[in-house]
């Protein structure tokens, strides 16, 4: 076997985003990007390197205080993972076009990653300490340009590879208080052309993380880098990131953490062409909120973790069936807290991780073979980290 990669934290002394020189191989129309036969319109990576073993990323924080970067080996499980280096605690693995970053929420900076994990630039997002941007996601075009939307102000932006600000979007009048609680960017190619999808969660400003009436998707069209349109969700609270799966947008949708039985949480499909969403799992189905959903490619195999409403919001892992909506497999029962973070398909949509933050000191991933249909068997545990884990992210998927 090869040996396990490690990331290069050295390599975190390095600024400005290194995406180099884009193809022209087109996603097909209303398909979001990645699911082109021939290939996703794709910027190449400026340090990219072949790594056969490599089939997912790890985000990881003990405290929220500080993180590290890790990855899996596909040959023996084994894991690689550099801890002790201050990424930010509230940190994401964001995904786009053929682009894994590392975002750090607390500290505005993004890190573009090689396809091995090892980060080969930093981009700086503000220099202003009084002023927190928090950065949610990436989403990159097909001109190798970021968006990237805010939390703590009420900010969309497309900046280029390097870093400069090309156009800023105010989301202000997207909500009554001023902030729309942007919480997620994803690029799409319709039969319109170019199109960055916004979640916003629309929380309310007084009783924080309460949602408001509705939860929105902001269209933005990239040519000209203004909206087209704003769509009012099926369900309220866009938790995360969006998941890609074939040619539609999945969202995690829990409402309020501290209610079960909401008509407007659940699990949404959200369809780019027709900018229309629905929910495919209502949380009175699913037994539970909604934190994180898990979509094969083929759309014929979902798992998603959920959260009873209690202070502590214990979590579980469930398989639903998108025609019905019904869970399928209990696959996790319960856990003393908010315990299970970071769920993804790996190997071909063949086996399921997700991990579980109830360590101390030795975190264990949980893994799930999938057989015939969507049929899931967990297999013992033989993946640990030394921090909790807190996102994955599947690279040679």
């Amino acid at each position: 076997m090869r040996p396990v990669v490690l990331v290069v934290l050295a390599a975190l002394a390095v600024t400005g985003a290194m995406l180099s020189a884009c193809s022209s191989d087109d996603a097909p129309s209303g398909a979001p990007a990645g699911t082109s036969a021939t290939g996703p319109t794709s910027c190449v990576s400026a340090s990219s390197a072949a790594c056969p073993d490599v089939y997912a990323l790890v985000a990881a924080s003990t405290d929220y205080q500080s993180a590290g970067l890790g990855v899996l080996a596909t040959s023996s499980g084994e894991t690689s993972f550099a801890s002790g280096i201050d990424l930010g605690g509230d940190a994401a693995l964001a995904s786009s076009n053929g682009h894994t970053f590392w975002v750090d929420r607390t500290g505005d900076h993004i890190f573009p990653l090689d396809e091995c994990g090892g980060p080969h630039g930093q981009m700086t997002l503000s220099t202003d300490a009084a002023v927190l941007l928090d950065p949610q996601d990436v989403a990159v075009d097909s001109s190798c340009n970021l968006w990237i939307p805010y939390y703590g102000v009420p900010r969309l932006e497309q900046r280029s590879a390097e870093g400069a600000v090309l156009a800023t979007i105010d989301l202000s009048s997207y909500d009554v208080d001023g902030n729309p609680n942007a919480s997620s960017a994803s690029w799409v190619k319709t039969s319109r052309g170019e199109e960055i999808f916004v979640t916003l969660e629309n929380l309310d400003a007084e009783e924080m993380p309460m949602p408001e009436a509705f939860s929105q998707m902001l269209v933005v069209d990239v040519a000209t880098a203004k909206p087209t349109g704003v769509v009012k969700l099926a369900g309220k609270n866009p938790f995360g990131l969006t998941k890609v799966a074939g040619a539609h947008l999945y969202l995690a949708e829990p409402g309020s953490f501290f209610a079960i039985g909401e008509a407007a949480a659940g699990v949404e499909r959200f369809d780019p062409e027709s900018q229309q969403g629905a929910l495919v799992a209502t949380e009175s189905a699913l037994g539970g909120s909604a934190v994180e959903v898990a979509v094969s490619d083929d759309e014929s195999c979902a798992a998603a973790i959920i959260a009873e409403p209690s202070s502590l919001n214990r979590t579980s892992l469930v398989a639903f069936d998108l025609t019905t909506g019904q869970v399928t497999q209990m696959l996790l029962g319960q856990t003393a807290g908010f315990d299970l973070d970071g769920l993804a398909w790996t190997q071909g949509d063949t086996r399921l991780l997700v991990g579980d933050r109830s360590g101390d000191g030795n975190y264990a991933v949980h893994a799930f073979a999938r057989g015939t249909g969507c049929a899931l068997t967990e297999e013992p545990d033989a993946l640990f980290l030394p921090q909790a884990p807190l996102a994955f992210h599947a690279v040679h998927h």
